[in-house]
């Protein structure tokens, strides 16, 4: 019988510097529960004026509810008050922790939930054994896999295919990176995602022709014709938080020159849908593209 996989630890800052285990058997001490909740729903709803029932246009979550129970025993040989205190920096209000857990399923995939501290019981009753109880709030309530996905269009280049030699017959060879490409976004969560996009330059008014498959119903994300970006230049388009910034500065928003008439935000829908995405142009290059990343989004 195999050891089970289960496991969940906190990391303080997001980036893997600073993280706790919510049980570690060896400082003895052990999560009695850990409990995921489930969002809270959005209700849209209102009561049909002529007749029985509501119009129901509930579409959305809101913030899900995170809690683990924690128990620090003195005779597994827990320093029992310094556990709790151990615990008193993901608590805080104005920090960010991210929650990380295993469970045990195929392939033992680790996924991710954004905390807030909601609350913390921590009650001082004997010398042997502390009880902990953490609580938090997952403003995003979307549980997110661990690994980022990541999938290129190059938009290619209007130059001439290739070198022409002036033979018996003359004779074409067409370089191997100008050629445009089509990247294919494809998510194997339960959850549909919205991801970042980022367009390198050199390109003039670049337009993202996205098409759904397997319905070709298609969408697109366009700029004006006055937008330019040079060599070196880029554009991110953050389609989860509705900003586009030229460079990834916030102090040079970009929304004003994109065609609002003709957009919709990226989004990539759970398989077995999937979205065929182009990058398109004037004044390309071959290292023009849209690099689009993501992380495949889930309940629990």
């Amino acid at each position: 019988m195999s050891d089970c996989v289960r496991t969940a630890w906190l990391d303080l800052y997001g980036d893997g510097t600073v993280t706790k285990k919510l049980e570690d058997q060896t400082a003895g001490y052990f999560c009695t529960e850990l409990n995921l909740g489930f969002p809270a729903i959005r209700e849209v709803t209102d009561n049909n004026p002529d007749r029985n029932g509501t119009t129901d246009r509930t579409r959305l979550w809101g913030s899900r509810a995170v809690s683990a129970n924690i128990t620090a025993l003195a005779g597994a040989r827990a320093i029992i008050d310094q556990v709790a205190a151990d615990f008193a920096p993901y608590m805080l209000p104005d920090v960010r922790p991210v929650l990380h857990y295993i469970l045990d399923r195929p392939n033992a995939p680790e996924r991710t939930l954004t905390l807030r501290a909601a609350g913390y019981a921590a009650p001082i009753a004997g010398p042997y054994e502390r009880d902990l109880q953490l609580q938090w709030v997952a403003p995003d309530p979307i549980a997110y896999g661990a690994a980022q996905q990541e999938e290129t269009a190059l938009a290619g280049t209007p130059t001439s295919p290739g070198r022409v030699y002036n033979l018996t017959f003359n004779r074409i060879y067409p370089p191997g990176s100008g050629a445009p490409s089509t990247a294919i976004l494809s998510s194997p969560g339960q959850i549909g995602v919205h991801p970042h996009t980022r367009i390198y330059g050199p390109i003039t008014q670049p337009q993202l022709i996205m098409q759904r498959q397997p319905d070709g119903t298609s969408t697109q994300f366009n700029f004006i014709a006055s937008f330019v970006l040079s060599a070196g230049q880029w554009v991110d388009i953050d389609s989860a938080n509705r900003t586009v910034f030229l460079q990834g500065d916030p102090t040079r928003n970009a929304a004003a020159s994109v065609d609002w008439s003709t957009s919709s935000w990226p989004y990539i829908p759970p398989q077995p849908k999937s979205i065929l995405l182009r990058l398109t142009g004037q004044s390309t290059s071959v290292v023009t593209q849209a690099v689009v990343t993501w992380n495949d989004a889930y309940l629990l």
